[in-house]
C-alpha cells in the first residue's frame, strides 16, 4: 500500500468537513420529515424510541454539529502541526547541510 500525504491533504479534508458540518443538520430534520408518514405505526419500545427521536432531534443535531466542529479543529490542528513539522524539517536540513565539511570528501570514487 502507497499513501502520500501532500500539503493539500489536510485543508481539503478540513473543507469536506466543515461542509458535512453545515449539512447535518438539515439532513437531520430531512430525516424527521421522511419518516413522518410511520407516526402511529409502532407499538411498545419502537413507538418510544421513535418518540424520544423525535422530541430530541434538536439536541441530536446540536451535538453532532459539536462533534464534527471538533473533529475540523482536531484536522486544523494537525494541519499546523504537519506544515510546522515541514518547516522544521527544511530549517534542520539547511542547517546540518551549511555545517557540512566536503573537503575531505572523495566524490571521484577510489
Amino acid at each position: 500500500m502507497y499513501f502520500k500525504m501532500t500539503d493539500g491533504a489536510l485543508p481539503t479534508l478540513n473543507k469536506q468537513t466543515g461542509a458535512s458540518h453545515e449539512d447535518i443538520g438539515s439532513l437531520i430534520k430531512d430525516l424527521i420529515a421522511s419518516v413522518a408518514p410511520l407516526e402511529g405505526k409502532f407499538d411498545g419500545e419502537g413507538y418510544v424510541q421513535f418518540q424520544n427521536f423525535k422530541m430530541n432531534a434538536d439536541q441530536i443535531t446540536v451535538d453532532l454539529q459539536n462533534a464534527f466542529g471538533s473533529v475540523t479543529e482536531g484536522q486544523a490542528g494537525m494541519n499546523q502541526a504537519f506544515l510546522n513539522g515541514t518547516d522544521e524539517m527544511v530549517t534542520n536540513a539547511r542547517t546540518a547541510e551549511g555545517g557540512a565539511d566536503y573537503s575531505t570528501a572523495n566524490f571521484h570514487g577510489a
